[in-house]
């Protein structure tokens, strides 16, 4: 039986990235390819979690040079993102928003369906801006498990300063859109020296030159951050050690057979249907038999992600 003394285990990310299938896209299919691959790998992206964006010169209906920023559409999933769910704005009809003082959410999303490169498309993230007062070619926002447990727990910044020094800037919780947009864009201007963005009970802003560069820096500082957790928790947080003797395969089967249907009636009483799933890895076996699970299973989400 696998056992788990720690709450260490947050899986570091793989660098999937092919130039043999990146090389000779265009920019928005690029866009596409990194972005499927983001979502693809749950250490990186959450289910539906994030954006991302490229900026590029594209020639209008009217043969003028545009400066078009591509940026993932409301209610999209990474992971399955195509071309289609982008939404393609007038970049210079956005960077002059930084001089605002204030903007609310209803005049913001206003003015980026205004600035459409094209009639039908979907609605911009209500992060565009942050993507716009960035000037790197391609950025990258997830919501990676290691950041969000980082930037969440208490004593996270500290961790975060001895982890990253001043290669990641640390932004405050602020809820999304145009304030917080407008202040990691003076944070950045603040360090130059930056390569990444922490967002407190939130996630990970990244960058790059190339597409590649900035799905790169994504993996390393994901990477960065869950070994920043291990190290961290070692030897001081754990789940006491088993408590529930491992029972035979037989046995296993016999209470389940038992226990399901009683379970299943149980929590029928408040929904209109269910599917139960039984989760036996050796994880989540381990978990469950500890002298803690309790107590750690009934702590909740710190943050919305």
């Amino acid at each position: 039986m696998t056992e788990l003394g720690t709450l260490h285990g947050i899986p570091e990310p793989a660098n999937r990235w092919e130039e043999s299938i990146a090389n000779g896209l265009s920019v928005l299919d690029c866009l596409v390819y990194r972005s499927n691959l983001l979502g693809a790998d749950r250490a990186l992206a959450n289910v539906g979690g994030g954006n991302t964006s490229s900026k590029e010169i594209v020639r209008d209906h009217v043969e003028r040079d545009v400066n078009v920023l591509w940026v993932k559409g409301s209610g999209t999933d990474l992971a399955t993102i195509t071309a289609a769910g982008f939404a393609g704005l007038r970049l210079d009809e956005l960077v002059p928003l930084r001089a605002r003082e204030t903007m609310d959410d209803a005049a913001m999303v206003a003015h980026l369906l205004q600035s459409a490169t094209r009639p039908v498309q979907p609605r911009p993230s209500i992060e565009t801006l942050l993507h716009a007062f960035i000037p790197a070619t391609h950025v990258d926002h997830t919501h990676p498990d290691a950041v969000i447990a980082l930037t969440s727990t208490p004593g996270g910044r500290r961790l975060a300063d001895e982890a990253f020094g001043d290669e990641a800037v640390w932004l405050g919780y602020q809820r999304p859109g145009f304030d917080m947009s407008r202040r990691i864009a003076s944070l950045l201007e603040e360090h130059p020296g930056a390569r990444a963005v922490l967002l407190e009970k939130h996630g990970l802003v990244t960058w790059g030159d190339t597409g590649e560069e900035s799905y790169e820096a994504t993996i390393e500082f994901v990477s960065r951050a869950a070994r920043a957790i291990d190290d961290a928790g070692r030897g001081r947080f754990g789940l006491g050690g088993r408590k529930a003797a491992e029972l035979a395969e037989g046995s296993v089967d016999q209470l389940l057979e038992r226990s399901l249907p009683v379970l299943r009636g149980a929590l029928l009483a408040d929904a209109d249907g269910l599917v139960l799933e039984v989760d036996r890895s050796p994880e989540a076996v381990a978990f469950a038999s500890s002298e803690r699970s309790f107590e750690v299973s009934q702590i909740g989400a710190p943050c919305p992600d």
